[in-house]
C-alpha cells in the first residue's frame, strides 16, 4: 500500500502600481499598469507499507518541496529626467533568433526545490526506518530576470504641458524620438515559467546550492546571458514629416 500526499497553497497574489516622486519637476518614475507578485508552494510526499520494507517513504519524486515566486511587470514604465522622457513598453521579443525562437516578456522569478533521495544506492526510491542514514537531500534554485522592452526616448510631454499648458504636450508628442528594442536576460539554472508549479519543477533545470556555493560570484556573473539594444531607429514624428 502506498499513499501520495500533496499539500500546497498560494501564499500571495498581489498587484500594485508604483510612483517615484522627489518633488522635483521633471524627475520621476511611474508605471502604467500593475506590478503583480505571486508566491506559491507545494509539498509532494509519498509513504507506504509493505511486507518487504515495512513503513517507508517514497522519495522517487524529483522534488518533494517546491517554493516559487513570480513577478510580472506592468505594461510600461515611464521615467522622466528634466525635459527628457524614456518610455519602456513590455513586448514579446526573440532572445535566440539564430537557433529557432525563444520568445520572452519582461518579468522575474525564482523557484526553489528540495529533493529527497536514496543516497545508499538502493535504486527503488524507498527509504525505510532502517535506512534513514541513507536519506540524501539536494536543494537547488532556478531563477531568471528578463527585460523585453520597446524603448522610446523623446521630449517629456508631461513636463511641457505643466510649463506651457495642455496644448504643448500634444505638440511635443509629434517631435522626433529615438526608438529601440532592449533585451536583458540573467539566469541561474534554467527556469521554465508557465503552467502549474509542478510543470515548472519538472521542466526547469536547477542549480544546486552546493554548486552555487562552490562557484560563488562566478555563478551570478555567468548567469548574465543577454544585454542588447536592437532595431535602433530615429522616428521623425509628425512635426517634421
Amino acid at each position: 500500500m502506498a499513499w501520495d500526499v500533496k499539500l500546497g497553497t498560494v501564499l500571495a497574489d498581489l498587484s500594485t502600481d508604483i510612483g517615484f516622486d522627489l518633488g522635483i519637476p521633471g524627475l520621476g518614475l511611474e508605471t502604467e499598469g500593475d506590478i503583480t507578485l505571486g508566491v506559491e508552494w507545494e509539498l509532494d510526499l509519498g509513504f507506504g507499507l509493505s511486507f518487504e520494507d515495512g513503513f517507508f517513504f517514497d522519495v522517487s519524486d524529483p522534488h518533494e518541496l517546491l517554493f516559487d515566486f513570480d513577478v510580472t511587470l506592468p505594461a510600461s514604465i515611464v521615467g522622466t529626467l528634466a525635459f527628457l522622457e524614456l518610455r519602456g513598453t513590455d513586448k514579446s521579443l526573440d532572445f535566440d533568433p539564430g537557433a529557432g525562437t525563444d520568445m520572452r516578456n519582461t518579468g522575474l522569478g525564482a523557484t526553489f526545490k528540495v529533493d529527497l533521495f536514496d543516497d545508499g544506492g538502493g535504486g527503488d526510491g524507498k527509504i525505510g526506518f532502517t535506512e534513514f542514514g541513507d536519506l540524501g537531500l539536494n536543494a537547488g534554485v532556478a531563477a531568471s530576470a528578463t527585460a523585453a522592452l520597446g524603448l522610446e526616448l523623446g521630449l517629456s510631454g508631461e513636463l511641457f504641458s505643466e510649463i506651457f499648458g495642455e496644448g504643448a504636450g500634444d505638440v511635443i508628442a509629434g517631435f522626433p524620438k529615438v526608438t529601440s528594442d532592449f533585451l536583458f536576460l540573467w539566469e541561474l539554472g534554467s527556469r521554465v515559467a508557465g503552467g502549474s508549479l509542478e510543470d515548472i519543477g519538472n521542466n526547469s533545470t536547477f542549480l544546486s546550492f552546493g554548486d552555487l556555493g562552490n562557484q560563488g560570484f562566478a555563478a551570478i556573473q555567468e548567469g548574465l546571458q543577454v544585454v542588447a539594444f536592437e532595431n535602433v531607429a530615429l522616428d521623425l514624428g509628425t512635426f517634421l514629416s
